[in-house]
């Protein structure tokens, strides 16, 4: 059963008012989640990261090589 009126409350938002506010809210979200991660994924910035990655990782064989 879905309330379009709530009388009680004194002019309080109903349920079903609420829901669609929190539903739409949440798609927004989403939708904007997936823009930034849409950008993030087309920018330099993972190429930059994964090279950054291997950089640290290089060097720290060679630390582990020299300690051993």
């Amino acid at each position: 059963m879905i309330k379009l009126n709530d009388k009680q409350g004194g002019g309080a938002q109903s349920a079903f008012e609420t829901e669609v506010e929190e539903i739409n809210s949440r798609r927004l979200k989403m939708i904007n989640h997936i823009k930034v991660v849409q950008e993030f994924s087309q920018s330099n910035v993972p190429i930059l990261m994964d090279s950054i990655c291997s950089e640290w990782q290089s060097q720290l064989d060679r630390i582990r090589y020299q300690e051993s």
